[in-house]
């Protein structure tokens, strides 16, 4: 069982192509903790263990690379090349993990993990082979093209709906009503019967007004006002229960929106702007496309731990040949 996730992201030079190993400008690694991943309520863990760093390519950046990504020749130019104190602090950074951990990334298995491990191979480097990788675009592929969970949290949602309704329903007052509205009938056809014996008994009639059905439905209402019955305050707490209950699973049904459709495509700027409604900050930059990813991940909770755990594999697996 996984027990760290290092999520890990890179700027580079270029694309990977037949002829061409881009080299890094940036690189990312944010390790969250598997408990992280499945219990934190907010955006973000509290907790993130971070290692970002730039590094110059020791060749010259293109004018779409510098705009598109905010780094260029210029403010890299005292920065360090791809060098063992790289190598050095990657790993004293992953051995403060807890093991067993596992990279994640981005596409990572036909970009991030081949460049970083060529660049890990012109040094002469190399990891072991108990650091594992996942890519994370195959697990959110696999997550939304899936057909049969999203129908059952939506089975979920709408047995919770009922649930909701029949505590309405079942809420104590319908046999209150039904009896007030019982008193009165029966005082009105007492009325139509008695109508010249009340004229007659007026005076006596003002002394005994309290023993009327109508006010004696009044006064047990005022009684009940006074003094809650047992059987009362059971309901009201068991609709104070339902209504904190409610308020959870509200909450709960605003988080599995998502789960409703699909994203357009399955770029992570996508995949953000359709599970939080808004584009991620600070895209194009290794940090930030890290975060997202974290964000992302947080919201699938255990579907993407219980992924990680049986689909994760060595990352030296991605060494290009």
């Amino acid at each position: 069982m996984i027990r760290t996730f290092i999520f890990f992201d890179l700027e580079t030079t270029g694309l990977i192509t037949k002829n061409y190993m881009p080299k890094v400008t940036e690189l990312s690694l944010i390790a969250v903790s598997r408990t992280a991943v499945c219990n934190t309520k907010d955006f973000l863990p509290r907790v993130l263990q971070k290692l970002v760093l730039p590094i110059h390519p020791n060749l010259n950046l293109s004018k779409e690379i510098e705009t598109l990504t905010g780094l260029s020749n210029e403010n890299l130019c005292e920065i360090q090349h791809f060098n063992c104190d790289v190598y050095n602090l990657i790993i004293n950074f992953i051995n403060r993990q807890k093991a067993p951990t596992c990279f994640v990334a981005y596409n990572g298995n036909n970009f991030d993990y081949p460049i970083f491990l060529s660049e890990l191979k012109t040094i002469d480097k190399s990891f072991s082979e108990n650091i594992l990788s996942i890519d994370m675009l195959q697990l959110i592929k696999d997550f939304f093209l899936r057909e049969e969970p999203i129908k059952k949290m939506n089975n979920q949602i709408n047995n919770s709906c009922n649930i909701e309704v029949s505590t309405l329903l079942n809420d104590g007052y319908d046999k209150i009503l039904s009896d007030a509205l019982d008193s009165i009938i029966n005082t009105n056809d007492d009325n139509k019967n008695d109508t010249f014996l009340k004229i007659e008994e007026t005076t006596s009639h003002s002394n005994s007004i309290s023993n009327t059905p109508q006010t004696n439905y009044y006064k047990k209402m005022q009684e009940l006002n006074e003094k809650t019955p047992k059987n009362q305050i059971i309901k009201i707490q068991h609709s104070d229960k339902n209504f904190q209950d409610r308020k959870r699973s509200t909450n709960a049904r605003r988080k599995l929106d998502f789960t409703n459709s699909r994203p357009i495509n399955f770029k992570l700027t996508n995949v953000c702007k359709h599970i939080f409604g808004a584009e991620p900050e600070n895209a194009h930059s290794a940090e930030g496309d890290c975060l997202t990813m974290i964000r992302c991940a947080i919201q699938l909770g255990n579907f993407f731990v219980d992924w990680a755990d049986s689909n994760a594999i060595p990352l030296i697996n991605h060494i290009s040949k």
